[in-house]
């Protein structure tokens, strides 16, 4: 080896080169946490890639092949060195999943004001001002119960003439304003709505409950982002921006507990919750408990120290095998929310509605966490249909938080994925007995709606409904990594979520990453012709054990 050295010293500089080059990378990791590209292209797989063709050209930094005969001997050692330092920097990175920061997500401004709100009457009253706005906003969105007093400048500054926009009907989640001139750094909207009190503790219900419902249950009031409960600034382009850093104050005289999501629960009767990290909001509060603990937050119901600490080991279970996947660590701690749903087909102890605006995940029916555990071993972790659940939830950190898609695709890519993932988790953490069960369920869903429409001809986010979204959807990842590979398919993935683009994604820009990440045109033609057809089945994904 030392003659070797001697003869050709250029070898030892390449080796030291490579592997110093993975060793910066491991450190940018150390240095900048969650925030860090952990898939950059050029210090993730495709650079090992291109390494490799360039030791095995016949020209590098002077040399040529036909001069050594120890030419594979080179690349062979050389690839094996930077597959050591890899997983093993990899590993580290992976290490420690609700340990950093939230991420630096694209800030499109701060919510500031108050919230006056009474769950006993159903008042909501606002006085919200939008600061740090980006250039360009020419509009806004708020809850159609929500009647609008005025809207200015700025705190205090002059009125601003605003009216319906006429080429955004009102639909049941938001009424769509324009503004007489657009909107300078700040705006400010003050508003009061009054909504239908549903006392479900005495049976009584609306006629249906959905995530964009403004609800009070007797007790609490419940508004999530997708109520639009606060106003959010829509671009010239017909954007909105709902991911807010936010200063407010919720007053509430009769709640012992107000909760806004990304921050702590507080007791009432108010509250002043601060963030400078962007969110998606939600607020719930009334006459219900909470409880902390650092691993995560429980509201709506109390909750013992044992049940609290079994539920959220599940939890980071869940985060190591998302995280194992796409290579990006967790950043968030997650809070659990149980509430009571106004819905007629809703019952109270017994969950079969969920949603997440992260980092909160909310499961309808009052019901108790301890019942989110095992029955005959609550120690042990989480029952296997809560695990499948908040496995999906769980996901939506990376799809539908840090990727926040639009445009036609937006359901794949925000459900499909996170029930892509979930599965995974069902395949990890409950055996491959399970896994395959839930294969086959997907599949037998599928083939009872009949044709669809493929993926890449999808123009209307609308044509990926239900069972599009959470059957065939992940089905088609799965037919996606079976011809292409898992670790293809993952790099894309992981990449997508780190360097998430404010552009609409179409498929002729995944099939783009993907053949960065490697994948041929012959293997994704073959993915078209099984997977891209509209009476798409099993064919596509192979349902026999893998």
């Amino acid at each position: 080896m030392s003659e070797l050295l001697t003869r050709h010293p250029w070898i030892l500089g390449i080796v030291l080169t490579l592997v110093v080059h993975e060793w910066i990378w491991l450190a940018q990791i150390a240095r900048k946490g969650c925030d860090m590209r952990a898939n950059a292209r050029s210090l993730g797989f495709a650079g090992i890639r291109r390494a490799t063709e360039t030791v095995r050209h016949r020209h590098y930094w002077g040399y040529r092949r036909d001069r050594s005969r120890f030419g594979g001997v080179i690349t062979a050692v050389t690839l094996i060195v930077l597959a050591k330092v890899r997983t093993w920097s990899r590993h580290v990175a992976t290490l420690t999943f609700f340990s950093c920061a939230a991420p630096a997500l694209a800030a499109p401004g701060v919510l500031t004001g108050k919230l006056i709100v009474d769950p006993a009457s159903g008042s909501l009253i606002g006085d919200i001002c939008m600061g740090q706005l980006p250039s360009g906003v020419t509009g806004f969105s708020l809850n159609p119960g929500l009647n609008i007093r005025e809207v200015r400048y700025s705190l205090g500054g002059a009125p601003l003439a605003f009216e319906r926009d006429p080429k955004r009907p009102t639909d049941y989640d938001a009424s769509y304003y324009r503004l007489s001139a657009k909107a300078g750094p700040d705006l400010c909207i003050s508003y009061v709505g009054r909504f239908p009190v549903y006392d479900v503790d005495k049976g009584e219900r609306a006629n249906d409950d959905w995530k964009g419902r403004i609800a009070f249950d007797g007790k609490t009031i419940r508004a999530a982002d997708q109520s639009r409960f606060v106003p959010a600034p829509i671009t010239e382009a017909g954007v909105e921006k709902a991911q807010m850093a936010y200063d407010v104050t919720i007053v509430c005289a009769n709640c012992r507990t107000i909760f806004w999501n990304g921050s702590r629960p507080a007791a009432g009767p108010s509250a002043r919750f601060t963030s400078s990290t962007p969110r998606a909001l939600m607020l719930y509060a009334g006459d219900v408990d909470f409880t902390s603990q650092p691993q995560a937050d429980f509201v709506g119901l109390p909750v013992t120290i044992p049940v609290a600490t079994a539920v959220s080991a599940g939890l980071k279970r869940i985060a190591a095998v998302h995280a194992s996947y796409l290579r990006l660590p967790y950043s968030d701690q997650p809070s659990l929310m149980s509430f009571a749903s106004v819905g007629r087909d809703r019952k109270l102890d017994k969950t079969s509605w969920q949603f997440v605006v992260w980092p909160s995940i909310a499961a309808d029916g009052r019901l108790a966490f301890a019942k989110y555990l095992r029955a005959a071993e609550p120690a042990n972790g989480l029952s296997t249909g809560f695990q499948r659940y908040l496995a999906h939830e769980m996901a939506h950190y990376y799809f539908g938080t840090r990727l926040v898609p639009n445009g036609p695709l937006q359901w794949f890519l925000t459900e499909s994925t996170a029930e892509f993932l979930s599965m995974k988790a069902v395949r990890q953490l409950q055996g491959e007995a399970a896994y395959m069960d839930l294969l086959a369920e997907h599949t037998a869903a599928v083939g009872k709606d009949g044709a669809v429409v493929p993926l890449d001809r999808v123009t209307n986010a609308d044509q990926i409904g239900e069972t599009y979204r959470y059957k065939l959807g992940p089905l088609l990842l799965i037919g996606l990594e079976q011809k292409l590979g898992a670790a293809t398919v993952s790099r894309m993935l992981s990449n997508l979520v780190a360097d998430a683009p404010d552009t609409e994604i179409s498929y002729a820009d995944l099939q783009a990453r993907l053949r960065i990440e490697g994948a041929t045109q012959k293997d994704l033609d073959v993915f078209a012709a099984e997977c891209l057809i509209a009476n798409v089945t099993s064919l596509c994904w192979s349902i026999r054990q893998q």
